[in-house]
């Protein structure tokens, strides 16, 4: 039926489908329920079409069949047309919390502004599961003149410096962070919490360069400043936080490193959990408190 084949070039472009999405990709035509119709109709009929879920809720076209549909959409539709359905996927996807495949379809869809919006409302996620590949792919999608302009992309950019340990580059970052910062206009909330965050990325090159007061002062606003859910910032001011605070009183670090433990266990941030470990299991060497670090 040629509601069918229309239905079929129009959403091809996804690798999951549901009718939900169908329905917001097509863009009225068509509603949710009778997207998901022919959705079920054409697994029904093993018209490769597939079931990815328990539910019957999301579907995939079988690969070949799908790069068939692709390429006669991309010789039906417009460029345009084909830049409209990918904006409406991405638009769909990250209002429903899949930002990877939201970022894709950006791309696709040319629009380097929304592919920056996405990667700067959806760096915090992948931080706080080390999800490095992903942080480094999403990093190259960004022009640096754009990146430049905005606070919490450069943002992005010193953590993955940082966990190379290029701490003049880190630094030269963190400068241009803070200029863009006095002369933001975003509200009090968001330079705070912006603020918070240089506060836990300066502990690493202050910890190095041996200004331990500094350091110390810059991970206590970190940590009264950051969110609990900006796990990945937390547990990496404690790492350096403890190895300065161990300088001054053993008992502080101690404490400090307790007291992450117990946060990363209630929030079941395992990489966190991970990083205070081996923090203080490092503490423990450096005493030579080795029944101790076994313990951790």
């Amino acid at each position: 039926a040629p509601d069918l084949q229309s239905f079929l070039l129009r959403t091809a472009h996804m690798e999951q489908v549901s009718g939900a999405l169908c329905a917001a990709v097509i863009g009225g035509d068509l509603s949710v329920e009778q997207c998901q119709s022919h959705l079920m109709l054409l697994a029904q009929h093993n018209l490769f079409v597939f079931a990815v879920d328990a539910k019957g809720g999301w579907y995939r076209y079988h690969h070949l069949f799908r790069a068939v549909l692709v390429q006669r959409a991309e010789q039906s539709l417009t460029s345009a047309q084909m830049a409209a359905l990918h904006e409406r996927a991405s638009l769909w996807l990250a209002a429903n919390g899949q930002v990877a495949a939201a970022i894709a379809h950006a791309v696709k869809a040319g629009d380097v502004q929304a592919v920056a919006n996405l990667v700067r409302d959806g760096r915090y996620d992948r931080l706080n599961v080390d999800d490095w590949a992903a942080l480094e792919t999403w990093r190259a999608l960004i022009p640096q003149a754009m990146l430049e302009q905005h606070p919490q992309l450069l943002m992005l950019d010193a953590w993955l410096l940082s966990r190379r340990a290029l701490l003049p580059e880190v630094s030269r970052r963190l400068d241009a962070i803070e200029s863009l910062l006095a002369a933001s206009p975003m509200p009090d909330d968001e330079l705070r919490l912006l603020r918070s965050e240089v506060d836990a990325l300066c502990t690493q090159p202050l910890y190095w360069a041996a200004e331990i007061e500094r350091c110390i002062a810059a991970g206590q606003r970190a940590l009264r400043e950051t969110p609990l859910d900006y796990a990945y910032a937390r547990s990496v001011t404690r790492v350096f936080l403890a190895g300065a605070l161990e300088t001054v009183s053993a008992t502080e670090a101690d404490a400090l490193m307790a007291e992450g433990l117990r946060e990363a266990r209630l929030q079941r941030t395992g990489p966190a959990e991970s990083r205070e470990l081996i923090t203080t299991g490092l503490l423990c060497w450096t005493r030579a408190e080795m029944d101790r670090m076994v313990e951790c």
